[in-house]
């Protein structure tokens, strides 16, 4: 009966563990549905003239959305009234003046040549050979030259600084205005009042009467020569044109008045106007783009939130499985988890139950700050993903709210790395208040929230900061009790040595009390090298070894000269007496109500090594007795986290380092790698999780900090008296009395 209730042992405790999860998994489902904010919401299907039959108040401020038609109509007027730009090339008059000055330069140079007259007018014609004959005869002369050069270019001048279109036709539009623009001026014209190149004819006539009245021949040479040099410098700007109608267009707004939250809609017994009619439209219309639920049975309702509720917890739990197997493993772990989750579903249907708090008031960042202090960063992050999530579904699927949580809990997390000081918290409130300014104002302004309505979430925000924090600020010290977790800010005030145990142990066992900050050196700096906690480790190490406060002259770092007291007794009552210092320290730990990490280390610093100078010792008095080999072990249990094997391993280390007599870099490396070895090989780090690569890391971090104690210093003459100066033959025999007195206290002086 007794075989069989043995082998039953081992299923029966997984079966309660499984037993608890699954409690755990459904008592967040029963949670979640408790306080799901019920919302009865339902289409509003009225008529222009029919009697309503209760009052519709606005839930929320919304935009008053305008018809699709009358929208529609108001942008093509709006288009419709965009004017033509026409853009004036002022480089076409100076380049049109520049080639007139040139053409008549070179006239007369031809007419100021000793030449026959034909072949002048030959030369002329050369120039260019749209010049008719008289024009070119008229152009010998030089005064009737000058004469129509001065017209010409006043005539040229006048005209394209007016503007010339090569045709009106090209203009959109008949009649009205249309815009000139010149660099960054603009200025508006008559459409009629515009000149192309029909009409320039004319405008040149009206020029060469008033310089060439009652000469035909130099008129008709003016006319030729304008009409022949004058260019278009107006153009019609079709890009220009179609921006400014897009912009003509956007400028008109869908909207044509806001309904503020409270207000009446339609009053119970009043006919139903058009205008209410185009309010409910766009009551129903926001409603929509914020989220809101149609009318389902409930219990299509209640189905689809609890496969999405299912579907992300078990994300959660599978991330958890590859990541993060010891908290899923650790069932203190997970009724956290699960206790902060219900904490701020609590707080968000308390928060959903009151109209006058917005859905910003919802503190979610109070788990991930609980979450981050107590167990994981990571695991934090992942928690503020989910709740989000769930915050969105409690608020109607409502992706602003989501955003806004999301933000605020994974920047919470983030300011609460390496926190120290409980007054650190002040920064994480800035913090969280920062982020919850963002992201309100970045949300409402995607909602054209007014900017009134903007501020007042934005105060809601910063309050919910100070709560959320300030909660937590008041929770964690009763988590840290009831579930036996260690925030870093304990692990701080633990380090202070005059701590009444650290003070006791510094007087009683000076030599412990040395050795246990030298391995906190070591385990701090290997932490930091792992990326492992190192202030655990650290602090672990100061309190290793109580437990040898009790019996601190059976431990050879307390022997200062005195007698070892192992002479006179058994080595199985030595090993008895060693190893009891790992029992005496948890009793003395929890009396002093240590968190159970530090416990776990002094309980785990030493796993179940074997005590092997007094198992040896043991064989050799009684070479023919069966030695048990259990009654030299230490009890164990082998470290089961990276701080504690970290611990173990520079508590070995630091102990074989101090008995070598010449501890040279080299050998402090040998020693490094052989121990390690040898609590690799004794399958004293399986628990841990320690990967080869790490323990390689761990050695070289322990190195330098050996070197820097255990370095030789050489012997300053004068400093020392004749007669306490230490020859080298007896400085040998002190370094081997030392390593005598380690061996003969279990190796390790422990």
């Amino acid at each position: 009966m007794r075989s069989i209730r043995s082998k039953l042992r081992p299923f029966v405790k997984t079966k309660g563990r499984w037993l608890n999860k699954i409690s755990i998994v459904v008592g967040l489902f029963v949670v979640f549905n408790l306080l799901y904010p019920l919302r009865k919401q339902r289409n509003i299907e009225l008529e222009e003239g029919s009697i309503a039959s209760e009052d519709i108040i606005a839930p929320f401020t919304f935009p008053i959305l305008k018809a699709e038609g009358q929208f529609q109509k108001e942008r093509q007027q709006a288009v419709s009234a965009v004017l033509p730009v026409l853009v004036l090339n002022s480089e076409k008059t100076e380049e049109t003046l520049a080639m007139v000055g040139q053409y008549f330069e070179k006239v007369g140079n031809v007419a100021s040549q000793k030449i026959s007259a034909e072949q002048k007018l030959n030369a002329i014609a050369a120039l260019n050979p749209m010049v008719s004959e008289s024009t070119r005869d008229v152009l010998v002369n030089s005064k009737q030259r000058d004469r129509i050069r001065q017209a010409v270019d006043e005539f040229i001048s006048g005209i394209l600084e007016t503007g010339v279109l090569s045709s009106k036709e090209l203009i959109p539009g008949s009649g009205g205005k249309v815009i000139l623009k010149s660099g960054a001026k603009e200025l508006q014209r008559d459409h009629s009042g515009m000149i192309d190149l029909e009409d320039v004819s004319s405008e040149a006539r009206k020029v060469g009467i008033s310089h060439f009245k009652y000469d035909e021949n130099l008129m008709e040479a003016f006319l030729e020569l304008g009409l022949l040099f004058v260019q278009p410098n107006l153009e019609f700007s079709i890009q220009e044109y179609a921006l400014r109608q897009e912009e003509a267009r956007k400028s008109v707004s869908r909207t044509k008045g806001v309904v503020l939250k409270g207000e009446m809609i339609v009053a119970a017994h009043y006919p139903v106007t058009q205008e209410a009619i185009e309010k409910l439209k766009s009551l129903e219309i926001e409603r929509e783009r914020r989220g809101g639920e149609l009318e389902y049975p409930a219990i299509f309702s209640t189905i689809g939130r609890n496969i999405i509720f299912g579907a992300l917890l078990s994300l959660l739990v599978l991330y958890m499985m590859v990541f993060k197997p010891s908290a899923l493993k650790d069932d203190p772990s997970l009724l956290l988890l699960a206790i902060c989750f219900s904490i701020v579903l609590v707080l968000a249907y308390v928060v959903i139950s009151i109209p006058a708090l917005p859905n910003y008031m919802i503190p979610v960042a109070v788990a991930p700050i609980l979450i981050a202090l107590l167990l994981d960063s990571e695991l934090a992050v992942l928690i503020t993903v989910v709740l989000s999530l769930v915050i969105g579904i409690y608020t109607g699927l409502r992706l602003g709210e989501t955003m806004v949580s999301l933000i605020s809990g994974v920047v919470a997390v983030f300011s609460l790395r390496k926190i120290r000081r409980r007054t650190q918290f002040y920064k994480t409130i800035l913090y969280l208040s920062l982020a919850y300014l963002l992201g309100i104002v970045s949300v409402e302004s995607l909602k054209f929230t007014p900017f009134s309505d903007t501020l007042q979430y934005c105060g809601f925000g910063i309050l919910n900061s100070f709560f959320s924090v300030f909660l937590c600020m008041g929770i964690v010290p009763v988590f840290e009790r009831l579930f036996g977790f260690t925030t870093d800010i304990t692990l701080l005030e633990l380090s202070d040595l005059n701590r009444p145990i650290l003070r006791e142990l510094s007087l009683k066992a000076p030599g412990t009390f040395h050795h246990s900050l030298v391995i906190g050196s070591l385990a701090e700096s290997a932490a930091e090298s792992i990326k492992a906690n190192t202030l655990l480790a650290r602090v672990g190490a100061y309190y290793h070894d109580i437990g040898k406060v009790k019996k601190p002259e059976y431990f050879a770092d307390n022997q200062m000269g005195m007698r070892n007291p192992h002479d006179k007794l058994s080595p199985k009552l030595s090993a008895l007496i060693i190893s009891s210092h790992v029992k005496d320290g948890m009793v003395i730990a929890k009396r002093e109500k240590l968190p159970k990490p530090i416990i776990d280390i002094i309980a785990e610093h030493h796993g179940k090594t074997l005590i092997s100078y007094f198992y040896n010792k043991a064989l050799e008095l009684n070479p023919k007795q069966k030695i048990e080999e259990t009654d030299f072990r230490y009890p164990g249990p082998r470290p089961g986290t990276k701080e504690a094997a970290i611990v173990m391993l520079a508590d070995s280390v630091e102990a074989a380092a101090r008995s070598l007599e010449n501890p040279t870099p080299s050998r402090l490396k040998g020693i490094i790698r052989q121990i390690a070895t040898n609590r690799f090989n004794e399958t004293e780090l399986d628990d841990s999780d320690l990967t080869m690569k790490e323990l390689h890391r761990i050695g070289e971090s322990f190195l330098p900090i050996l070197v820097g104690i255990f370095h030789q210093r050489p012997e300053y003459p004068g400093v020392l008296s004749e007669n306490l100066r230490r020859t080298p033959k007896n400085k040998k025999k002190d370094r081997a009395a030392f390593r005598q007195n380690n061996r003969e206290t279990g190796h390790k002086g422990s």
